[in-house]
């Protein structure tokens, strides 16, 4: 049996609604989320346990209390709920600081195209950059927690504004890369390799953030899973039955256990010759 572990560093979110009101509970601290989900009160920054990954990493402390002004707001977002949808304007970029979202186009007929998964400690929002409106949704895959970045305040200058530029322009270059990886992972002609890499990658993710590389929650259902990577939900579950069957991984549910991370690799090279 797969074991529970911890989620978002020992951050713990929840609790039951009352008058359109929860509770949240971090680093010691409760606070109140209204019903349009604006937190009111929050540990900020110095707190934070996604600092380093952020766009204050690197701040002093004097700085950091300058990087808070450049933060708009934070938002709690429930399992389900949209941050932003295709073509709303573009004010902020969003760091994830608890949960994960995923990313989505929607075709005219109405069907859902996973483009991306984001965890803790990644920012989104960069495809509204250029034309300043959004490209895709970003839906929350379970409850989670955003910190908004203003883009306006963040271009005022000072030194905070421009630590605040040169963390964003290294989170965007780590999205580019992301992005490539991906190209790389769709050209794998088979259906087991794109699920192989896909774990791995889940795996390296889970590994940057402390946790462990081999045992893991995956927040996404198996038919995201199959629309990020261009396949049925029927295959990826045929994929990962096989790499269960094989002793690669073990599945209970949503959690996953990595039982052989080298075969795993190997797996990934498996690329039929056309």
């Amino acid at each position: 049996m797969i074991s529970t572990q911890s989620e978002d560093g020992g951050t713990r979110s929840g609790g039951p609604r009352l008058h359109g009101v929860v509770a949240m509970r971090e680093h010691g601290a409760e606070y109140a989320i209204p019903r349009n989900g604006l937190i009111t009160s929050d540990p900020g920054c110095p707190g934070c346990n996604q600092r380093d990954r952020c766009v204050g990493a690197g701040s002093s402390p004097e700085d950091l209390a300058q990087v808070e002004r450049i933060i708009g707001h934070r938002r709690r977002l429930y399992r389900g709920e949209v941050l932003f949808r295709t073509r709303d304007p573009c004010e902020f970029l969003y760091a994830i600081k608890v949960g994960s979202l995923k990313s989505v186009q929607i075709s005219e007929d109405g069907r859902e195209q996973v483009i991306g998964f984001h965890m803790a400690g990644e920012i989104v929002g960069f495809d509204a950059i250029a034309a300043r409106t959004h490209t895709c949704n970003a839906v929350a895959l379970e409850d989670s927690k955003v910190c908004a970045i203003s883009l306006k305040r963040a271009a005022e200058g000072g030194t905070a504004a421009q630590l605040v530029q040169r963390n964003l322009s290294r989170a965007m270059s780590q999205e580019i890369t992301r992005e490539q990886r991906m190209i790389v992972l769709l050209s794998y002609s088979l259906a087991l390799s794109r699920v192989a890499s896909f774990l791995l990658s889940m795996s390296n993710n889970f590994e940057s953030r402390g946790y462990s590389r081999s045992e893991f929650l995956l927040r996404m259902s198996r038919a995201e899973i199959g629309s990020f990577l261009g396949m049925t939900i029927e295959t990826v579950s045929r994929s990962l039955s096989e790499l269960a069957r094989e002793g690669i991984i073990e599945t209970d549910q949503r959690h996953l256990r990595i039982l052989d991370m080298d075969r795993l690799r190997k797996k990934t090279r498996r690329i039929a010759m056309s």
